[in-house]
């Protein structure tokens, strides 16, 4: 059966089920747009080298709403094949999306098998599953039938079997918020990659894509000006702005001389920033994650960079 008729099964229409999981066979993603996180791209991409020899691999993507880690493993995807010629296929599951649309958690489990046997067919693959606490919530939870889904997961993610030594899968999970995920199956990833809030030169590229002009000068004022008010932004609140300007103030994107402090005020009424205080407090919370990902990152760059 394929992929696309085994979201058919048990009558369930197609578009509902759709919505739970997208599979993307090798060389359907491309040209897809995205700024900054070079390093995190060079250690997917040496991961991904030795998922394409063997075994199932495991990365927890982490990091502040906003910051890109559930665009990545599509841009990964793409840049495997076209740094690496390594074709890959990509199996996207909304975790939140499939604990809200079954009501049992055996369907739902039988669902996750089912969809995870289907991509064995084409590997080597990437699994991601995003906003994956919603399937591994913490068993401190009162609801036993949580705790009967993370016991899943967790099995599902047991590390050093055997079994899976002829597999070749890269399994992501990606969450904003890594304290939900049981402490027992987080622990079953092999590495934890932070995603950290947007630099300048990433608020730079999105300005650039998004048709802005001067957008260097654009970014430093309108960062300095985030700073002024206690504020950052992350990489999808610019994106947000940018769109939100092109469908309201077109004449002026038109205009060559428009100063850089007048569309950077303009893009801070429409990119939803955020209090400073509060990534601090989400960095405090996960330091510990957070620095580990550093020592993960520094250890595959220094690999990518002796290829």
């Amino acid at each position: 059966m394929s992929l696309k008729g085994f979201f058919m099964k048990n009558g369930k229409p197609h578009d509902e089920r759709d919505k739970i999981a997208n599979f993307y066979p090798p060389g359907s993603l491309k040209n897809r747009f995205f700024a900054g996180y070079d390093q995190e791209l060079k250690t997917g991409l040496m991961i991904g080298k030795q998922v394409s020899h063997s075994g199932v691999w495991k990365v927890l993507l982490f990091g502040f709403p906003g910051c890109g880690k559930s665009e990545f493993p599509f841009i990964l995807v793409e840049k495997l094949k076209t740094e690496l010629n390594l074709d890959f296929s990509l199996l996207y599951v909304k975790c939140h999306r499939l604990a809200s649309y079954y009501d049992d958690v055996g369907q739902m489990k039988s669902h996750l098998k089912e969809l995870k046997e289907k991509v064995e067919d084409f590997q080597p693959t990437i699994l991601a599953f995003d906003e994956f606490d919603a399937i591994s919530p913490r068993r401190t939870s009162i609801s036993s039938s949580l705790t009967e889904l993370s016991l899943w997961t967790m099995s599902f993610l047991a590390n050093g079997s055997d079994i899976d030594s002829d597999k070749k899968m890269l399994v992501f999970g990606i969450t904003n918020f890594p304290n939900l995920v049981d402490v027992a199956v987080r622990d079953r990833f092999q590495y934890p990659m932070f995603f950290g809030i947007a630099n300048m030169n990433v608020v730079s590229a999105i300005l650039e894509y998004n048709g802005i002009r001067n957008p260097k000068e654009v970014s430093m004022k309108l960062l300095e000006l985030l700073t002024q008010a206690g504020q950052t932004v992350t990489g999808r609140g610019v994106a947000l702005g940018c769109k939100a300007l092109k469908q309201i103030e077109s004449e002026i994107l038109k205009k060559t001389d428009v100063p850089p402090e007048q569309m950077a005020k303009l893009l801070l009424i429409h990119a939803q920033p955020i209090n400073t205080k509060e990534f601090n407090d989400y960095h405090s919370q996960n330091w510990g994650l957070i620095k580990q990902s550093k020592t993960v990152l520094d250890y595959w760059l220094e690999k990518f960079n002796n290829t």
